[in-house]
């Protein structure tokens, strides 16, 4: 691929803040840093009442790629959509207000998109997690390496993890449609970014880069966990699935139902609900009981228990957040072993994807869909 070429290309990365003054700062630096210098940048700012609005014109002032874009508070999808309704490029990538990426995070997924088959729509990467002052607190989550045609795969979990990790060819928003700003209008947050992947899943190929290049930051304040509201989420982004030719074999809901039982009880866990995150383990193993084996079932109700233990103890201000790097070794891909415990269940899981992998292959694809079906989809960037 011709490196002029590269250079050449506008990039649109839009993100939506509400209230961030804390962390957008550093989301915005890690932006204007990018190796790869040709961006529009489009912050929608979705009604914030605290400093967010300074903040965004300072970057303003001293960056001209940088566009404001201002509504009223309608929710992360709306706000969303208003910046690629607005954007120029032919790559759309989105970011949360309060996550960093690495400086070759465009430039490597813009390379891998340009010089992929053409029905390629979206490449993702693996990302660290971070506190609330930048410092790392996993390696690098690469766990999961999907790509190719990934739909069903797609079903048991939302494995680009954010809206952060990935670029999206603006061809491909134009044929899936935006974000589905219904999700906020049925107070059922939380699977928007889901559901456009299922979308783009459907019609185009997914690539990997296998580089960590994004860091997830994990803000306490965050963590508070709706479980009715999530679980309503789920269940339209599951519903809207269900299409017409679309079959979705019954262990397969089984399946998906209990990693997003297990995701909201991890999430449960980091917001010291003791009793809130054992109640989704109880659902977990009841939809399915082989998780039994999940290492990631008795971490989650430990880590539980120990936040409940700090929680007693005297609490401190979190650390402001910084635009220091998270990175060090952390952007190669992760090498590290599989812990013995993990072992009977990762045999499970690979097992699993095998069989899902048939399924795929058994199926139509591009699967087909009615674009008319969910008329909050069919605008158009």
């Amino acid at each position: 691929m011709n490196g002029a070429r590269i250079m050449n290309e506008l990039v649109s990365v839009v993100i939506p803040v509400y209230n961030g003054e804390r962390y957008i700062g550093p989301t915005l630096q890690s932006v204007a840093e990018q190796s790869h210098e040709r961006l529009e940048i489009l912050v929608v700012d979705d009604g914030s009442t605290d400093g967010t609005a300074c903040v965004l014109d300072l970057f303003a002032r001293q960056d001209p790629r940088f566009r404001i874009l201002k509504q009223a508070n309608k929710g992360v999808a709306a706000a969303r959509n208003l910046g690629i309704r607005s954007a120029h490029g032919d790559f759309i990538a989105p970011l949360d207000a309060d996550d960093i990426w690495h400086r070759e995070r465009i430039s490597k997924h813009l390379r891998g998109l340009l010089e992929a088959p053409s029905d390629v729509g979206l490449v993702y990467s693996p990302w660290i997690t971070i506190d609330e002052s930048g410092a790392r607190l996993s390696p690098c989550m690469d766990r999961d390496r999907f790509e190719g045609i990934v739909w069903l795969q797609l079903m048991l979990g939302n494995f680009l993890g954010s809206a952060s990790t990935c670029l999206i060819k603006a061809a491909c928003l134009r044929e899936v449609g935006l974000y589905d700003e219904q999700y906020f209008s049925q107070r059922a947050q939380g699977c928007e970014d889901w559901d456009l992947y299922l979308r783009i899943a459907r019609r185009f190929r997914f690539l990997f880069q296998p580089d960590c290049l994004i860091a997830y930051r994990q803000v306490r304040g965050s963590m508070s966990v709706d479980v009715e509201q999530m679980m309503r989420s789920y269940e339209r982004m599951m519903a809207k699935a269900g299409q017409p030719g679309v079959a979705f074999p019954k262990r397969i809901q089984r399946w998906s139902c209990a990693a997003y039982l297990l995701y909201l009880a991890d999430r449960a866990a980091l917001a010291r609900r003791v009793g809130l995150t054992a109640s989704l383990l109880l659902r977990v193993i009841s939809l399915d009981p082989v998780r039994m084996l999940d290492p990631r079932v008795g971490r989650t109700l430990a880590r539980s228990l120990l936040a409940e233990l700090r929680s007693r103890g005297p609490t401190e201000d979190p650390a402001p957040a910084t635009s220091s790097e998270p990175w060090d070794d952390a952007a190669q891909l992760s090498t590290r072993p599989i812990p013995a415990e993990a072992v009977v269940w990762n045999s499970i899981r690979r097992s699993r994807e095998r069989a899902i992998a048939r399924m795929q292959q058994a199926q139509a694809w591009p699967v087909p869909c009615d674009p008319h079906r969910f008329e909050s989809v069919a605008a158009q960037p």
